[in-house]
């Protein structure tokens, strides 16, 4: 019997489908795909019997581990980990001592290998290096290997080492597991549609993993684009990296495109009306598209600030026609899916670092879309009036707390649309992103076909309105504020660097010379002494109180110190840089020395004048408060370095001179009520000091920048940002860009003249978040008693008429 042309296309994707599946399976377990087990490996420092300086000495360790790491077989732990071990025993001498000392330490610190180097020979008769491999707990020899080289560059071109210490193991790792999950969805889908059932939600779920599956997959391809050191900040020495972005690129559209395809033409199949929302899956990625691209992005790093104002349109749409299952599953897919477009980056800083805000915010997204499905639900043809005041609850909540990560708010997407946003300076960001969301809201309403004419123009009508009569009265208040600086007295000088160095990769003396360097050439070009000069976070990064001690200034840092000292009486001026300090603190019956992320403030004669500690620390990279209750994550974190810097206490305003400054280090400066506390404490001038070096994108430092620029604007208060490698800025009071350094990963400077007046606190800094608080009320409120007056309709309908 001859088959239906429906019958043919039927057999041929059942075909196709079990081909890619079983082709998948095969290539997961077997081949170059299959993935390697690698044991951490450690490099103790250089036996230097030679003398040769630090630098030779720094650049041959990296160019050891960089060939361990290219084996396959290892990943690097940094030698932090004996930095780590003395300052917990700070009374031992710190000196080379023999192989076994290092030995205890590494398998201390839980590290399975340790590869030691000594170092012998001349420039002359060539040098000779001895590299030795032990087992951390046995401490067995396993191999061995000696080498001669004339120079560093001869030592790096060779194979020697790679060839001396590969080795491979099997297994299957997380990541694999997550993608058998997506290959059983696929069988359970291929399944159901040989015997012809349709798949339902399961398709939709299916595209759903594989689409976010694959953007990992892709991503982590691409930080083999990173030097080999970066990789290593990136990693802090724990996870696979990609060795080869080319290869890795492959491997993805391999693994998940065959799939993807034969799902995406069963799910076309399945819509048997071809209608928009038969398709309300393609509307929910489009609405994570067009609302990441209007943030910074890889298409431009100002984004595409226009599509807020309809991005959220055909979510809004969907979750207006869905049920609540659905609402809910589309909901935190848009979530997923943004979190990814948006924090691609987060793979250059700890490659968990995607993997934790992804799935942080597909639970925020999840939680969410519960309330906001429900409201839907009881909301009958109001629904698209209650999704924004819901919607700004929810950003922010997920703005404030131990895991507050305010990235990706909609309203900081307007940065460039100065009249806009002098709303913030009454309602802070929260009124931006409330009329913004209003606005899709209203589109998607005027979309909406069921309405009548006059009832489907009148809302659009009110928030064009409403939107044109804020940025008029935005224009207006800049002109006002304008004429006020320019009534001032007299301006300060204050020059902003940027050394375009990390001292995590780069050496200390490195970032301090390009510090000075900037420097001078900012005062060579003002041509008078600066009335305050800005140095970024980790500019300066050995501890200067610690090393300011007498008996410390003939260690390294402790001679860098002297020498920031003396330039600073050089210049002859105030000078602000971001440092480290410690405090030891009792634990039981030790002292536990703890860390802070601080900035410091030098006076003209070189003195410490104050010091602040961040408050505001980044959640699982920089702190972790929760060790006795949950142990199990704090040893996961600890496998990948967490710094577990301690939090300062204390919002301190720094006076330098005339100038009233606050110092919010890094990501501090992304939180409203966080800054909102130091203009109440009496800071006039914000002063952020950021590394966004690591990252090594663009797209990072400028997401970065204009979240803090809105500081501005809330508090009326002028803005410097100082930052290692971008975006450094000065804005003024009204959020306006006056000055900046526009090349990223390039060293420069700005210098600002900013009017010293009194300014006086606004609507914003007086009130604080008092939008959203007031949207938290309604929306308890509502959801309290919409309900019961549904109910009370339902009753009266009922039993009013007997």
């Amino acid at each position: 019997m001859l088959l239906s042309k429906s019958g043919k296309s039927h057999l041929i994707i059942s075909f196709l489908a079990f081909t890619v599946l079983v082709a998948e399976v095969i290539l997961s377990f077997f081949g170059p795909m299959a993935t390697l087990d690698k044991t951490t490996v450690i490099v103790s420092p250089v036996y230097n019997s030679i003398g040769k300086d630090e630098t030779f000495i720094d650049d041959l360790t990296k160019i050891i581990e960089s060939h361990m790491v290219k084996t396959g077989s290892y990943t690097i732990v940094r030698q932090i980990r004996f930095e780590d071990y003395f300052n917990k025993h700070p009374d031992e001498v710190k000196a080379y001592q023999p192989y076994s000392d290092y030995l205890k330490i590494a398998n201390d610190a839980g590290i399975e290998k340790m590869l030691t180097v000594s170092l012998y020979g001349n420039e002359e008769t060539g040098y000779n290096i001895h590299l030795a491999l032990r087992d951390c707990k046995s401490e067995i020899l396993m191999e061995r290997h000696s080498q001669q080289f004339f120079s560093l560059e001869e030592l790096d071109s060779s194979t020697g080492i790679n060839e001396a210490f590969s080795f491979s193991a099997k297994r299957v790792s997380l990541f694999d597991m997550a993608y058998i999950i997506l290959l059983i969805l696929f069988a359970s889908v291929v399944l159901l549609h040989v015997m012809g059932i349709r798949r339902g939600a399961l398709i939709e779920l299916t595209l759903v993993v594989n689409i976010v599956l694959f953007l990992f997959s892709w991503f982590f391809a691409r930080n083999a684009n990173m030097d080999y050191f970066q990789k290593f900040v990136a990693t802090k020495g724990q996870v696979t990296i990609a060795q080869d972005t080319s290869t890795e690129q492959l491997y993805a559209y391999i693994r998940f495109v065959p799939v993807f395809i034969i799902t995406l033409w069963m799910y076309w199949k399945d819509r048997k009306e071809k209608n928009l929302y038969a398709f309300s899956l393609g509307l929910v990625i489009l609405s994570a598209i067009l609302y990441s691209l209007s943030f910074p992005n890889q298409l431009s790093l100002k984004g595409f600030p226009f599509l807020a104002w309809f991005a959220l349109v055909p979510l809004f749409l969907v979750l207006e026609k869905s049920g609540f299952r659905k609402g809910l599953f589309y909901g935190s897919t848009f979530g997923v899916l943004q979190a990814i477009f948006i924090n691609f980056w987060q793979g250059t800083y700890s490659y968990i670092g995607l993997q934790l805000v992804t799935i942080g915010l597909l639970i925020e997204y999840f939680l969410f879309m519960i309330v906001l499905n429900l409201a839907v639900k009881i909301s009958g043809k109001w629904k698209l009036l209650i999704i924004p005041p819901l919607w700004l609850v929810f950003e922010y909540l997920r703005s404030v707390g131990y895991i507050g990560y305010p990235w990706g708010l909609i309203g900081t997407s307007q940065f460039a649309f100065s009249p806009f946003i002098q709303l913030a300076s009454i309602t802070g960001i929260w009124g931006l992103s409330l009329v913004l969301l209003y606005f899709n809201s209203a589109i998607a309403w005027l979309a909406d076909g069921n309405r009548d004419a006059k009832s489907r123009r009148i809302f659009p009508a009110v928030m064009l309105s409403l939107t044109i009569v804020i940025t008029l009265w935005g224009g207006i208040r800049i002109k006002v504020i304008e004429n006020m600086e320019n009534q001032a007295d007299r301006t300060a000088k204050i020059i902003v660097v940027q050394q375009n160095r990390d001292p995590r990769k780069h050496s200390y003396q490195q970032s301090l010379d390009f510090a000075i360097e900037m420097t001078d050439a900012a005062i060579a070009e003002l041509g008078t002494t600066p009335d305050l000069v800005l140095w970024p976070e980790g500019s300066f990064k050995p501890d200067i109180r610690w090393y300011s001690d007498e008996s410390r200034q003939n260690y390294n840092n402790g001679k860098l110190v002297i020498q920031l000292v003396d330039y600073v009486k050089t210049i002859g001026t105030w000078l602000v840089t971001g440092t480290q300090d410690h405090i030891f603190l009792q634990e039981g019956d030790k002292e536990i020395r703890r860390n802070f992320n601080s900035s410091v403030l030098l006076s003209p004669d070189g003195s410490i004048s104050d010091i602040y500690h961040k408050i505001k620390l980044v959640p699982f990279t920089e702190h972790f408060p929760y060790k006795e209750e949950l142990p199990r994550m704090w040893e996961f974190l600890q496998k990948f370095d967490t710094s577990n810097w301690l939090a300062g206490w204390d919002w301190k305003v720094m006076q330098a001179g005339d100038l009233s400054i606050f110092t919010p280090i890094c990501f501090e400066d992304a939180f409203p009520g966080h800054i909102r506390k130091y203009v109440l404490e009496g800071g006039q001038y914000i002063a952020n000091l950021s590394n966004d070096y690591w990252s090594l994108s663009p797209v990072e430092g400028m997401q970065h920048g204009i979240n803090g620029l809105f500081r501005a604007v809330e508090n009326r208060r002028p803005m410097m940002r100082a930052t290692c490698s971008g975006y450094t800025v000065y804005a003024d009071s009204t959020g306006r860009i006056q000055g900046e350094v526009k090349e990223f990963y390039e060293k420069g400077y700005i210098i600002a003249e900013i009017p010293l007046m009194e300014k006086p606190m606004t609507f914003y800094t007086r009130y604080g978040d008092w939008l959203p608080v007031g949207a938290v009320i309604f929306t308890l409120v509502y959801l309290a008693f919409r309900p019961a007056y549904l109910l009370f309709l339902f009753l009266r309908r009922k039993y009013g008429r007997q």
